[in-house]
């Protein structure tokens, strides 16, 4: 349940933040960022979600709870 919480409050967090007005834009593909999570963290991709119309989020968790990443 503790987990979940969480999970809400961050998604929470990343929908009503604004975003900074200077923004460096690098982005990496997708797997270079994923692949990490999972192989060193036991992380694995729960739920996603939309911040606006052309930003998405992913939540990563591993089973236990001991670690999670936002991208």
């Amino acid at each position: 349940m503790a987990t979940r919480t969480m999970m809400t409050a961050a998604a929470m967090g990343l929908a009503l933040s604004t975003p900074a007005l200077a923004q460096n834009n690098l982005c990496l593909p997708r797997e270079v960022l994923v692949s990490p999570l999972a192989e060193s963290y036991s992380e694995e991709l729960p739920g996603r979600g939309m911040r606006q119309e052309s930003s998405i989020f992913e939540v990563f968790r591993n089973e236990d709870g001991g670690s999670w990443t936002i991208l």
